[in-house]
């Protein structure tokens, strides 16, 4: 039997198997992976593709319209349509595997784009959210082990350098998010007197946002018991200076 006669029973043969699950990073740079082996970054030629299958996979199916919206939102309707299309083909075929000439990732049933049935999908940004949502309804070590495991999914801000209005909403949120988690690191921390890891998640939010005064409040409480008065001084002043420069108030504890 010749090579290519073998290549082509393999293909046929591979034409059964179920579709490679999808793994998705959209905090930090964007990624995808089919069971664990990357797409690679060359054959992601737009960034609406990318876009619309994140939306896809963070909230299940959307509309026509609702992807035109996402997108296209200032332009002109009889455009738009064809862009779509032409996203959503473009799409198809940067999740097609080479060896699944007729896979299908992306399908439309009863009005609405989605995820093909079948098709085991995970993301960063899901498994953030999900360790956060478990955080939030806990306390003390269990509540900072969920907020640690909420950490570490996060590589970056969402979609890193895309400005789409969606994404950047989706990122102020995630951002939020991560500051949270920190200082319920940092809380549970400075209650265990475990200072220096309170310290450290205090900090962390602080270089995020310098104006998150419960972060500096901890911070601040931390350093105090680890005796280091100097430092928990220039914190009190820095703290000040950050509120008063750029909100015009003073400390809620001044």
């Amino acid at each position: 039997m010749s090579i290519n006669i073998k290549v082509q029973a393999a293909l046929r043969q591979a034409e059964n198997y179920p579709l490679p699950d999808l793994q998705i990073k959209a905090l930090g740079h964007f990624g995808a992976f089919q069971s664990n082996a990357v797409i690679a970054e060359e054959r992601w030629t737009s960034l609406h593709a990318q876009i619309i299958l994140i939306y896809l996979v963070l909230n299940g199916a959307a509309t026509r319209d609702e992807l035109i919206e996402l997108v296209w939102a200032d332009e002109a309707v009889d455009k738009t349509s064809v862009r779509l299309r032409t996203t959503l083909k473009l799409l198809r075929q940067t999740l097609r595997p080479r060896w699944k000439i007729n896979a299908e990732y992306i399908c439309f049933q009863n009005g609405r784009y989605r995820i093909a049935p079948g098709v085991s999908v995970a993301s960063d940004v899901q498994q953030f959210r999900q360790a956060l949502a478990q955080a939030r309804q806990t306390s003390g070590l269990a509540s900072y082990t969920l907020c640690l495991q909420a950490l570490s999914s996060y590589g970056g801000d969402f979609l890193a350098g895309c400005f789409n209005e969606w994404v950047l909403e989706q990122r102020e949120q995630l951002h939020n998010d991560y500051l949270w988690a920190h200082e319920r690191c940092a809380s549970v921390c400075l209650a265990e007197a475990r200072y220096p890891e309170a310290e450290h998640h205090a900090r962390q939010s602080i270089r995020s946002d310098p104006l998150r005064e419960q972060a500096w409040q901890i911070l601040i409480q931390s350093l105090n018991h680890m005796g280091r008065m100097p430092e928990a001084i220039e914190a009190q002043q820095q703290l000040a200076e950050h509120l008063h420069t750029l909100l015009g108030i003073a400390p809620t504890w001044a």
